[in-house]
């Protein structure tokens, strides 16, 4: 496997937006875990199946992630957004995700970090992943890119609406907060510092772009 590209979502030379837009020209494409919101909204040519291992959620395939009903080298795109915290073997759908991916094939997605449990009856909240995690799960695949989201600011706001009534409120504040405190120790020039640079590493998840 190549390197890790890391890249900031402060600045950095990759946005998500950017990632989603590779979609556009792929022409079948998977979506696993489309949960409550129906899976992420695409702008793409191609065709998008959607998977969820509740059929109460009326996903175009009800399937676990662990045993995908399709054959090898069915998609060229696969999406796993906020799906591998919430299946007890996310390796095992790690693998199945390389499986039915064709060669030259994107995955994009989003694991939590620095987060709060969060599941209802219906489902379960396993694991959180480091970065280090990330690219062990994918270490069969040609390279892996990593995008911060979120710092410790957010991070700090996202534990304490966790545990009040009122996250509604903090967490319209968490965009403003971290904001204004990134640019004040880049203003003060400590932000390249070992200490502050250990605290931007505290980051409430991670996207991923893996080329199979």
């Amino acid at each position: 496997m190549n390197p890790t590209d890391r890249s900031e979502v402060d600045g950095g030379k990759s946005t998500f937006a950017s990632w989603v837009e590779l979609l556009r020209d792929r022409s079948r494409i998977l979506d696993l875990g489309t949960g409550e919101q129906g899976g992420l909204l695409l702008e793409t040519r191609g065709r998008v199946i959607r998977v969820d291992v509740q059929s109460r959620l009326h996903p175009n395939v009800v399937a676990d992630a662990m045993a995908l009903p399709f054959n090898e080298a069915s998609f060229d795109a696969i999406l796993a957004m906020s799906i591998l915290e919430h299946v007890p073997r996310p390796w095992v759908v790690v693998r199945e995700i390389r499986r039915v991916l064709q060669p030259g094939g994107l995955v994009i997605g989003y694991v939590p970090f620095m987060y709060p449990y969060h599941a209802d009856p219906s489902f379960h909240d396993y694991y959180r992943f480091s970065d280090e995690a990330i690219i062990e799960l994918f270490r069969d695949f040609r390279s892996v890119e990593l995008m911060n989201n979120g710092g410790y600011t957010n991070a700090m706001f996202r534990f304490l609406a966790g545990f009040t009534a009122s996250q509604r409120h903090l967490l319209r504040v968490e965009r403003f907060a971290s904001a204004f405190l990134a640019g004040l120790a880049k203003s003060t020039g400590i932000w390249e510092s070992t200490r502050v640079r250990g605290l931007r590493r505290t980051t409430t998840g991670y996207n991923f772009l893996v080329r199979k």
